[in-house]
Formats: structure tokens, sequence, C-alpha cells
């Protein structure tokens, strides 16, 4: 009996015995077929990287800029209540207290942004530090230090500043400690985002 493989030619015998024409068509296709491949993997794992560094731009370097602005405005805030003390006249008595209010909206509306977004437990708990000591911040400027000011009654205001001095370095705290929940969720968001690329490259 015959070796039926003998009658069946080897593939490489096959493409031996094609013509140049047919050799350099298949040498094309298949460079295509792997082109194609490989490009596909490099939009797949861009598209990944992409995503990665995206979700690390809106969730982690947006919440430490907005904690920056809370605690510059939270500075500014003060800073305009001591001016407004200091004023001359009733034109900068009005100018100061407006800027104060300024910085303590331009606080509240970052505030509610941090709390629009998803944050850790510490943030979370951190933040309703910084309202609640905001909050007594507001009331003893308004009652206290707003009125000891436009009345010169420097005594007073400063009595005023000495008994808020302690709830300021709290608001101060608890925006650090959102800074650095923010810094460390951003370096292991970097991390991901690093392995995601290495992974796909390998």
């Amino acid at each position: 009996m015959a070796d039926k493989t003998a009658r069946r030619p080897a593939a490489s015998a096959w493409f031996t015995n094609r013509g140049v024409n047919i050799k350099i068509l298949t040498a094309v296709l298949v460079a295509a077929l792997v082109g194609g491949v490989v490009g596909i993997l490099g939009i797949t794992a861009l598209s990944r990287t992409n995503d990665a560094a995206h979700s690390l731009y809106e969730e982690n370097l947006l919440g430490v800029d907005r904690a920056a602005v809370m605690r510059r405005a939270t500075i500014d805030m003060r800073l305009n209540v001591t001016n407004h003390a200091l004023s001359a006249d009733a034109a900068e008595f009005s100018r100061f207290r407006e800027a104060a209010l300024e910085a303590e909206a331009t606080a509240r509306e970052k505030l509610a942004e941090f709390r629009a977004v998803e944050i850790t437990a510490a943030q979370a708990t951190a933040l309703d530090e910084f309202e609640s000591q905001l909050d007594a911040y507001v009331d003893l400027r308004d009652s206290r230090m707003f009125p000891a000011g436009e009345a010169d009654d420097y005594e007073a205001w400063r009595a005023a500043r000495d008994d808020a001095s302690e709830g300021i370095a709290a608001m101060m705290e608890a925006l650090q400690t959102v800074l650095d929940e923010e810094r460390t969720v951003a370096e292991a968001a970097a991390q991901g985002a690093e392995d995601t690329y290495t992974s796909s490259r390998t």
C-alpha cells in the first residue's frame, strides 16, 4: 500500500513551486496581516492608556486643584477680614467685606464640587470638619469681627481673631488631609496607568 503522505506535498514544497508573483503577493498579504494585528493591539493599548490618563486627570489632579483653591480662598478670606478692620472709610469697609464674602463663596463652591465626585472616607471626614469650622468662623466674623472693625475697636477685634485661631488651624489641617489623601490616590492611579501601559506592550 502506497504511503498516502508521499502523495501530499509539504506546504514548503507547495510554496517553493509557486511563481515569483505568487510568492511576493503571499509575503505582502502576510506582512499586511501582521501589521494589522499589531496596529489593532497598539490602538487598544493607547486607548487604555488614554482612559487611565483621563481618569487620573478627572478624579485626582482636579481634586488637588480644588483643595488648593479652597486653601487659597480661606487665606484670602482671612486677609480681607484683616484689611476690613484696617480700612479708613466706608468704601474700604464695603470693598473688603465683599472680598471676604467672595472668598468664602469660592471655598464653599469647591467644597460642593468635591462632594459631587467620589472621595475617600478620610476626605469626607476632613471636608465635614472644614465646613463645620468654616461655619463657626463666618458666624464669629459676622457677629464680632466685622462690627469691631467698623467701630475701630481693635481690642474687641483682636479678641475675636484669637478666638477664631483654633478653628482656622483646624480648617487648614482638614485641607491638608484632603490634599494628602488626593496625592496618595493620584499616585496609585498613576501607577495603575503605568501598569496598564506596560502590560499592553507585553
